[in-house]
């Protein structure tokens, strides 16, 4: 049950194949089960498409900006990051 490589690959629209991406992604997944759990109760009770969508977006949103920056400021130039 929950979100797999595959599915946070399509969320982010492309094939995720190196070994320590796979391993990132796989221990944000457990992280995300694990937050779920806590707060809603086993994820056997839960609907299993929307917990996989709801943790493949999740993760697929933490790889695409890891340190969750959501400003950069490099002398003149700036740039920000939507909070969508």
């Amino acid at each position: 049950m929950g979100a797999t490589i595959t599915s946070v690959g399509e969320a982010l629209g492309r094939k995720i194949a190196d070994p320590d991406e796979i391993a990132q992604v796989n221990f944000w997944i457990k992280g995300a089960e694990l937050l779920i759990k806590r707060r809603l109760g086993p994820l056997e009770g839960l609907d299993a498409e929307a917990v996989e969508y709801v943790i493949s977006q999740a993760v697929a949103r933490r790889a695409l900006n890891p340190e969750g920056k959501r400003t950069e400021r490099i002398d003149d130039y700036s740039y920000t990051l939507s909070a969508d």
